[in-house]
């Protein structure tokens, strides 16, 4: 198994989630449907599936689509 590159400081996790759709500044807000829209769901799985990880045992980051922001490319 190839080892991983070092993380940056404050990403070291063994999963990082991201709510795609959430907070986007690109206005870039998935499809839609009779169940939904995607910006809608994505961070209600999100949130889940960290919340079901993390009482696993599992290091995991929670994060938003606002990574996408110029200001946050370096961190």
């Amino acid at each position: 198994m190839p080892k991983n590159p070092r993380p940056p400081a404050g990403l070291d996790a063994d999963v990082f989630i991201q709510a795609g759709h959430e907070n986007t500044p690109d206005n870039k807000t998935g499809g839609e449907g009779p169940l939904g829209n995607e910006i809608d769901w994505t961070p209600i799985v999100a949130d889940e599936a960290t919340r079901i990880l993390r009482q696993a045992g599992v290091s995991t980051i929670r994060e938003d689509a606002s990574l996408k922001r110029p200001e946050r490319q370096n961190e």
